[in-house]
């Protein structure tokens, strides 16, 4: 194996990911990642960058594709790293426009060492962004392989016109930084705790507060999560591993105690199921119990999970769900769910009425991904960042 030919191998709860990489080879590309759109995405990386790659993973994309994707990332951005090493010889800088059916694409790339990423791309230009392939890959997506592919190598501009502005964070600055676009570049809003625990969507939530104003960022200290004004605690997969790994982290006394201080406090997903006091998936193993009852199996007859856009059922007065009143639609993916009690403030029609978000004085909480709900989501995210200030 030469000097520019890595090997690497990574496994974790929710992925495995075999890859080798000869970025002197000749654009020889097997990929199979068990999503046919994301496996195309990769091969078209290999072929037009004329280098060698052979890939493999599997990954729990019975509960959705976020993990893989993300981990593919990390181990390919890893692995360019290592097949780069001093870059001696390599040209560190460059940039393109490369003109396609539908679009212009801009992309500037630094290979100096600064990881950053700037992505401005709307994959639902034109309407919603609709899952791709099957098993379905969501193309929000797009954006956490390259953020994870650039955390371990690399800084990315990338772009596609029509062009609505320029980032006035420089490169270097930490994922997240950039606020909204509205005629000028505001001052960053509230600081945002999004709970790093290892499991969770969590760049996805870091970055959707981004959008909306906030200055989030993840932490993985008590410290963190008591200075912000505002706490976040995502969650995906089985309600016991997250449990566990908000147990082992360190973090899981600093997170109750956020919960109970009267602090904003919003739960996303599983984070919206740990507030219970435990769930029919993972028996003996207790909630944070901030609300009572047992988190229990979608109902019998439908598909599990649900991975699918549903319609809100929204109860009048929410101060989480201010603004749509009427209904809304949001990205659901799971196959358990809280019972609805006082604190439910929407449900969704799945074989019956669904717990979708619940809200109790300053804690609030979703079943479905605000993060991968567009505007909806982006709506809902900034009511919370109001609550914030």
């Amino acid at each position: 194996m030469t000097a520019r030919e890595v090997h690497k191998q990574r496994t974790t709860k929710e992925t495995s990911i075999s890859l080798q990489l000869d970025v002197d080879g000749s654009g020889r590309v097997m990929v199979a990642t068990g999503l046919p759109f994301f496996d195309h995405m990769i091969s078209q990386l290999g072929r037009h960058g004329g280098f060698d790659l052979e890939l493999s993973a599997q990954g729990d994309l019975a509960v959705d594709a976020h993990h893989t994707v993300e981990d593919v990332g990390i181990v390919l951005g890893e692995a360019l790293h290592e097949a780069l090493g001093d870059k001696a010889g390599v040209r560190r800088f460059a940039s393109i426009s490369v003109p396609l059916d539908e679009a212009l694409i801009d992309v500037a790339l630094d290979l100096s060492g600064r990881p950053f990423l700037f992505y401005d791309v709307d994959p639902g230009a034109g309407g919603e962004a609709h899952p791709l392939g099957d098993p379905p890959f969501d193309p929000q997506l797009a954006e956490e392989f390259w953020r994870a592919f650039c955390t371990a190598t690399t800084s990315w501009r990338l772009a596609s016109r029509p062009w609505p502005g320029h980032c006035a964070t420089p490169c270097g600055s930490r994922a997240g930084a950039c606020p909204p676009r509205k005629g000028r570049w505001a001052e960053m809003g509230p600081s945002i705790a999004v709970v790093d625990y290892g499991i969770g969507n969590l760049r996805s939530a870091e970055k959707g507060f981004g959008k909306v104003g906030a200055d989030a960022r993840l932490v993985t200290g008590p410290a963190g999560i008591e200075a912000a004004d505002g706490v976040v605690l995502p969650g995906v997969g089985n309600f016991g591993r997250c449990r566990e790994a908000l147990a082992s982290s360190g973090l899981w006394s600093a997170t109750l105690a956020a919960a109970r201080s009267g602090k904003p406090f919003l739960g996303i997903c599983v984070g919206m199921q740990l507030l219970y006091e435990g769930s029919e998936e993972s028996p003996g193993i207790p909630g944070l119990g901030i609300f009572p009852g047992e988190v229990a199996l979608l109902p019998e007859g439908v598909r599990r999970p649900q991975i699918q856009w549903n319609l809100l059922d929204v109860r009048a007065g929410s101060r989480l769900l201010a603004g749509f009143d009427h209904g809304a639609w949001a990205y659901f993916v799971h196959s358990y769910a809280p019972p609805i009690g006082p604190e439910t403030v929407a449900t969704c029609d799945y074989g019956g009425p669904v717990a979708a978000a619940v809200e109790e004085g300053a804690i609030w909480a979703t079943q479905f991904h605000p993060e991968k709900s567009s505007s909806v989501g982006l709506g809902i995210l900034a009511n919370f960042v109001k609550a914030c200030q």
